[in-house]
C-alpha cells in the first residue's frame, strides 16, 4: 500500500502518471494503468518502453522481476522520470545487491536511485486474547535513539505505549499466527 499511497499523493490533473502492473491491483482515477499479458506480448519491459513514449511524469512498475525491466526503469529515472517500483528483498541494502546481481552497473544504480524503502508487515493480535506484556519504556537502553539524552527516563516521558502479546483463545486458535478475526 505504500506504493499506491505515494502515487495518490502525487496524483494531480496536470501530472501524467503511468503504471505497469501484474495484476492491476488498485484502480486509481487519473492514472494510466496497464496490466501486463505475456501471452499477448505485453511484458513489463515492452509496456514500459511504450509508456516512456507517452512522456509520463511518473512511472510505476508494479514489480521489477528481471534485468531488462530493471535496466529500463533505471534508464527512465536517469532521463528525469520519477520511477516508483517494488523489488522483493529483506532490506534496503539487499535492494542494491539484488540490482547488481541482475547485472545492473553500480554507476547506473547510484545515478538513478534517490530513495529505497524497506517495509515489513506487522502481525495483528487477536483483540479477544491480547494481554499487556510490559511497557515500551521498560525496553533496554540500547534500543532508544541517541537523541533521547537522558536514556530511559527521558524515553519514559515520551513513550507511553504498552507492549501486547497474543495468548491464543478459542476465537483465534484455529487461525495461523498473526491473523485475527475482526
Amino acid at each position: 500500500m505504500t506504493l499506491y499511497s505515494a502515487l495518490q499523493a502525487r496524483n494531480r490533473e496536470q501530472v501524467n502518471i503511468c503504471s505497469v502492473e501484474d495484476p492491476l491491483e488498485i484502480p486509481i482515477a487519473g492514472m494510466n494503468q496497464t496490466q501486463i499479458n505475456p501471452r499477448a506480448g505485453l511484458t513489463f519491459h515492452s509496456v514500459l518502453r511504450a509508456l516512456l513514449r507517452q512522456d509520463p511524469d511518473i512511472v510505476m512498475v508494479g514489480e521489477i522481476r528481471d534485468a531488462e525491466t530493471a535496466e529500463i526503469a533505471l534508464k527512465a529515472a536517469q532521463t528525469g522520470h520519477l520511477v516508483l517500483s517494488t523489488l522483493h528483498t529483506n532490506s534496503t541494502s539487499e535492494t542494491l545487491t539484488r540490482l547488481q546481481q541482475m547485472g545492473i552497473a553500480r554507476w547506473m544504480i547510484s545515478s538513478a536511485l534517490s530513495l529505497v524503502i524497506a517495509q515489513r508487515l506487522v502481525r495483528k493480535l487477536c483483540p479477544h486474547c491480547r494481554r499487556n506484556a510490559g511497557s515500551a519504556a521498560d525496553l533496554p537502553h540500547s534500543l532508544w535513539p541517541a537523541r533521547c539524552h537522558a536514556g530511559r527516563q527521558r524515553a519514559a516521558n515520551i513513550v507511553t505505549t504498552d507492549i501486547t502479546a497474543g495468548w491464543r483463545c478459542s476465537k483465534c486458535c484455529l487461525l495461523p499466527p498473526g491473523y485475527a478475526r475482526g
